[in-house]
């Protein structure tokens, strides 16, 4: 007679089965299965070690490139710049290190560096216009022609221009008066002295804008360089790129006007950018202008000199 324990015993025995089956089935696929799974991790580990070592590589060739850049570029521009001055106007977050590398090839050129100047992010804050605005009104010199716009990145631009490129005769204690009241406002932060009224203008920009305001603060910086443009013949704009529309500098670029007057460079931050940076400087006072670098707009990767 079958009893509760016969099924007991009949259950236990089937799972029993089940639990062997497993057991044995895991044990026979585990070793395939952990080799596959070792052969992968093993060639994604030389997969990785091979792109490590092609990023070395590429980071070697382009340090080999820059470092001969550097050192053909004191005979590239050697004397291309005697007695000439060059203002620096730092803007947009540029880094000090393009700045620094941008004033040793002018210098390798026999430049004389008038002094530098960076602009703020007040400067270009379109919630600030209004008191760059009143401001640049209370401290023009006599003699200053000011663009009638009503805009405060216009009007202030007009007036740093003005006193600080060759063009208007404006004394020392004017340049001083209009500094001092920028700096103290918050609009610029002037590096140590400012020596002169420079000849030519050199911009040293960072990447375009990308916060919330980002086109109305990338147009103010494309209105400054307008009005320094407009000031001084000799203007050049520098930036790490030159992306899409909208871009400070592809805008420069597409303005038909300020074009023909104005160089614009990008790739400043590569030491290739910044010796092309400096040769356009050198251009502008040979009458011309150009497009240089790899992004958009760009005619060559550098200007063409002759000494």
């Amino acid at each position: 007679m079958i009893n509760f324990r016969y099924h007991v015993v009949s259950l236990t025995s089937v799972f029993l089965a089940l639990a062997i089956g497993l057991v044995l089935g895991t044990a026979a696929l585990n070793g395939p299965v952990v080799d596959n799974l070792n052969d992968q991790l093993s060639g994604l580990r030389k997969s990785n070690s091979q792109y490590r070592d092609r990023v070395e590589e590429l980071e070697g060739a382009a340090k080999s490139r820059g470092s001969f850049v550097e050192q053909v570029a004191t005979s590239t521009m050697a004397g291309t710049l005697t007695d000439k001055s060059v203002l620096v106007v730092q803007a947009q977050g540029a880094g000090p290190e393009d700045r620094e590398g941008v004033v040793k090839m002018l210098q390798d050129g026999g430049a004389t560096i008038t002094g530098d100047v960076r602009l703020t992010n007040d400067f270009t804050d379109p919630k600030r216009d209004e008191a760059l605005h009143d401001l640049s009104s209370q401290h023009v010199p006599v003699g200053v022609d000011m663009p009638n716009s009503g805009e405060g990145v216009d009007t202030a631009s007009a007036l740093l221009a003005s006193v600080l490129l060759k063009g208007v005769d404006v004394s020392e204690q004017d340049r001083n008066n209009v500094l001092q009241a920028f700096a103290g406002a918050g609009f610029i932060v002037v590096e140590g002295r400012i020596v002169a009224q420079a000849d030519a203008v050199v911009f040293v920009l960072g990447p375009a804008a990308t916060d919330g305001e980002a086109g109305a603060r990338n147009d103010a910086i494309v209105k400054t360089v307008k009005q320094f443009d407009r000031v001084c013949q000799y203007a050049v704009a520098a930036a790490p790129l030159a992306g899409d529309d909208g871009d400070p500098l592809v805008e420069m670029r597409n303005d038909g006007d300020l074009s023909d007057s104005l160089s614009t460079v990008d790739g400043v931050s590569t030491p290739e950018g910044r010796l092309a940076t400096a040769m356009a400087v050198v251009e502008q006072f040979a009458g011309n202008a150009g497009a240089y670098g790899v992004g958009q707009g760009a005619k060559a990767r550098v200007p063409q000199i002759r000494q």
